[in-house]
């Protein structure tokens, strides 16, 4: 029965890896890769969010970072605005400016 729990919670621990935060409404959802790493941009017009879906070595965390900020300008067509303090090395936040 243990055995039988732990493969289910594994499931839906991995299931969620490529979602966006709980809450965040989005309106469209692109995948793509920027710099040698991928990503899923979820994104509406005032928001998004870019999950990389590769592994990266801990030296290339920032490179990563920096990738997922243009990720969300290519998949959105937008500007970002600010980056918001719950970003982290997997999951960027941002607001966005886009064009009218």
């Amino acid at each position: 029965m243990i055995r039988f729990i732990l493969i289910f919670l594994s499931a839906i621990a991995l299931t969620a890896c490529d979602t966006p935060k709980v809450g965040f409404k989005y309106s469209d959802v692109k995948e793509l890769s920027v710099a040698g790493h991928d990503f899923k941009v979820f994104y509406n017009d005032k928001k998004a969010q870019s999950v990389r879906l590769n592994n990266v070595k801990l030296r290339q965390r920032q490179d990563g970072a920096d990738a997922a900020l243009i990720a969300i300008e290519q998949a959105s067509g937008c500007k970002i605005r600010n980056v918001d303090k719950r970003t982290d090395a997997v999951l960027v936040i941002a607001s966005l400016r886009c064009p009218k």
